[in-house]
């Protein structure tokens, strides 16, 4: 249930990426689980058309069409509804996540310097235990996934090994990085690196974009630790004006700093809920 914003927030997205390639008449659907009762089903719906023009245009449950929205009608489903009138367990409705993209993950990472040792069991990153001792010392809002409060980091959408190494780096950059701030027994290691952040906001991701164009601020504030007083709030006010840069190796082989995990996003498979995106042209539905 947890991951519906960012399922939201996916199906946004694609479509405004087809309204942009002129393919608005293309429809989007989402399966949903037969299981589901049907007022689960209802608020599920509700929350998906509720304050947003980008919704579904039909659903399928048990193998049948339950509703069909080809004109956009704002009659459809609760496309006229707020979504603050919404009731679902465990999200606040009326926030969804920033645009989950597994090249801005990629990015972070391809500057961090203290990072998950890609040669130990990754299985601790399965439990936060660990990333919540780091992040009550550290402000790690920039990771934060609280579906309950709406609250989400611009990095939330990573995956548990990405988020992990991020909230490392920031402990590690906190404490002056000096590298017995990066161990957390065994689990991380630092990174030789030559060169500068510059250097790699000039990278390209697979869709051709450069880093500086997946965030267009200073990433100097991902990168460095700023240290949390009990009562804090996720979303501090930004106090280190220190440059983060250092050596940074630009060997293209060195695959140390970029990391390979791709499956960004949405933690794990969605809680009752089957979600499969439906791309057919309108003139075949018909």
């Amino acid at each position: 249930m947890k991951n519906l914003p960012y399922v939201k927030a996916s199906v946004r997205d694609l479509k405004q990426y087809m309204i942009f390639k002129n393919m608005d008449h293309v429809s989007m659907g989402i399966e949903i689980d037969k299981d589901d009762p049907i007022p689960q089903m209802n608020n599920i719906i509700d929350y998906f058309h509720c304050d947003n023009k980008y919704a579904p245009n039909f659903y399928f449950a048990d193998g049948k069409l339950i509703g069909f929205n080809l004109k956009n009608s704002t009659n459809f489903f609760a496309m006229n509804k707020s979504c603050s009138d919404i009731n679902l367990k465990e999200i606040n409705p009326n926030f969804i996540p920033y645009s989950p993209r597994a090249s801005r993950c990629d990015c972070i990472m391809a500057m961090l310097k203290c990072v998950v040792d890609q040669g130990i069991d990754f299985s601790f990153a399965n439990d936060e235990t660990l990333l919540d001792e780091i992040c009550s010392s550290v402000h790690c809002g920039l990771i934060s996934n609280e579906p309950e409060k709406g609250n989400y980091g611009v990095f939330a959408s990573c995956n548990n090994i990405q988020r992990y190494s991020i909230a490392f780096n920031l402990y590690y950059t906190l404490h002056n990085s000096e590298e017995a701030f990066c161990d957390f027994d065994h689990k991380a290691k630092v990174l030789k690196k030559e060169g500068s952040v510059n250097d790699y906001l000039k990278l390209l991701d697979f869709d051709g974009k450069q880093c500086n164009e997946e965030i267009m601020e200073d990433w100097n504030k991902y990168l460095i630790g700023v240290s949390k007083k009990v009562g804090d709030s996720n979303k501090p006010a930004r106090e280190k004006v220190y440059n983060y840069d250092v050596e940074f190796e630009t060997n293209a082989n060195n695959n140390d700093a970029h990391s390979d995990f791709r499956n960004s996003s949405t933690k794990g498979k969605i809680i009752s809920l089957t979600i499969v995106i439906w791309l057919l042209i309108t003139t075949f539905m018909l």
